[in-house]
Formats: C-alpha cells, sequence, structure tokens
C-alpha cells in the first residue's frame, strides 16, 4: 500500500488531503509540524511527502532539507499558502529541484 506523510498547520487541510487519498486507497499519516514529521519518518518509509513550506516547528524547508538529508530519493511536493517568488530559493535550499508558483 502506498503511504504519504502530509505535513501542515492547519487541521482542515490535513482532513481534506487525508479524505481525498484515502479514497484513492491510499494511506495517510497527517501531522501539524515539521519535527513531529522527522520523528515519524525515523521509523517509517514513505512513498510520498506532502510538506507545507510555512509549517511551525521547524519550518517546511527545514523539514524538506533534513528528509532530503535522510533519504535524497524521497519524492517531496512543497506547499504553499502565501506562494512568493522568495520561496523559490527555499524550496530549493531544501532540494526541490521542480517548482510552480502561482
Amino acid at each position: 500500500m502506498i503511504t504519504v506523510l502530509v505535513i501542515d498547520r492547519d487541521p482542515m487541510v490535513r482532513l481534506i488531503v487525508r479524505r481525498v487519498l484515502e479514497r484513492a486507497g491510499i494511506a495517510v499519516i497527517a501531522v501539524a509540524d515539521g519535527l513531529t514529521a522527522l520523528r515519524r519518518l525515523a521509523s517509517l518509509r514513505m512513498d510520498l511527502v506532502i510538506c507545507e513550506i510555512g509549517t511551525p516547528g521547524s519550518d517546511g524547508t527545514d523539514a524538506i532539507a533534513e528528509i532530503g538529508r535522510a533519504d535524497p530519493a524521497a519524492p517531496i511536493l512543497a506547499l504553499s499558502d502565501k506562494a512568493r517568488e522568495g520561496h523559490r530559493g527555499t524550496a530549493a535550499h531544501g532540494g526541490i529541484a521542480e517548482q510552480t508558483i502561482h
């Protein structure tokens, strides 16, 4: 079974993403911050990580960088509710190669 880790500070976003993915038969682990995510990743392997860039506890870009160091092949989808051109640099610093900012 595919397992996805969702990291987002907004409980409603976590709930919606969980429901959509679970309906598609995907197992979801949803957490509110980067530190909790990193603890979960220490014991579990994820097929995909969806991470909000502005995640508290460990900034999303910090979490992305840590995940990338722990598992360079880990697919990571970085999200932001306040997309700015400056996020290109912070996402790239975290190891995100492909970016679309709208």
